[in-house]
């Protein structure tokens, strides 16, 4: 072999050398060569949290099973565009949305709940929502001398009726000295411009355990969720946000927060528990 030929060889291999390490750093950067536009085109990536071990899936594949000790999931190097993230579990509620992945950026969905649909599991979480829909009321238990001192009620003559006198007290000021407060059946909120009313009809007020939400239900069978202060995490809410999260076509009769602050149970054709995640659709779980 000539010293030329010795030379050529070492150059092409020299240019494979570089070539092959800038494909193989676009990669690690989250790139990746789409043929259908000859091109390399960034990534992106979404990453799942459950509250229980369980499968993943992307456009109806499994791709991933969340980790055994924190339930997370890493979806990543997945084409930008429109894909169906699902989280499944044998006998539980199935969790899934349509997802828009951006060029690299990571859709986070850190609070996926599912719960079981079946057997004793299910009867138990169906307990947990009715007992914190109607916590159960003590009833006192009369002492042996209480009862024992309990005299018959001698009758009376009932006496004329009389027409009752119009009441002049005037009706009492709410307290404002809370984030929110109620006049009559209006919703007020703090803002900077002063209390603020920002919903009508409303029957039932339940703030979050955090106190950053608050959640009620209207007469017309609505659920709506209010942001108190901003969060920090996917989806990123301001206070003031404002989300119409159920429509129900039953009367709500009840609610409450679930299981933390991202999760709503509700009595309405049913025991039910939505989340306070919107992006795309609500996922509802029935019982």
């Amino acid at each position: 072999m000539t010293r030329t030929t010795r030379r050529i060889l070492f150059f092409i291999a020299l240019l494979f050398f570089f070539g092959a390490s800038y494909i193989v750093l676009l990669y690690a950067q989250g790139y990746e060569y789409d043929f259908d536009e000859s091109r390399f085109i960034r990534t992106g990536a979404i990453a799942v949290k459950a509250n229980t071990q369980a499968h993943v899936l992307l456009d109806g594949t499994v791709v991933e099973t969340t980790s055994f000790l924190t339930n997370t999931a890493s979806l990543d190097t997945i084409a930008p565009g429109k894909h169906t993230i699902s989280v499944q579990k044998e006998g539980y509620s199935v969790w899934q949305k349509n997802v828009v992945v951006e060029e690299g950026f990571v859709q986070d969905f850190g609070r996926v709940l599912i719960l079981p649909q079946a057997g004793s599991d299910k009867d138990e979480v169906k307990r947990e929502i009715r007992e914190l829909l109607y916590p159960p009321t003590p009833v006192p238990t009369p002492t042996a001398s209480a009862v024992a001192s309990v005299s018959p009620t001698p009758k009376k003559t009932p006496l004329p009726a009389k027409t009752p006198a119009v009441s002049t007290t005037p009706s009492p000021t709410p307290d404002q000295s809370g984030p929110y407060f109620m006049n009559g059946d209006a919703l007020y909120v703090q803002a900077p411009a002063g209390p603020t009313r920002v919903a009508t009809g409303v029957s039932l007020v339940v703030p979050s355990q955090d106190g950053r939400k608050i959640a009620w239900m209207t007469d017309n069978n609505q659920i709506w969720v209010y942001w108190l202060s901003d969060t920090e995490y996917q989806p990123y809410r301001k206070a003031g946000d404002i989300v119409l999260l159920v429509r129900s076509a039953y009367p709500v009769k009840n609610l409450t927060w679930f299981r933390g602050n991202d999760h709503i149970a509700f009595d309405a054709g049913g025991l039910k528990v939505a989340e306070i995640d919107n992006r795309d659709k609500v996922n509802i779980i029935n019982f």
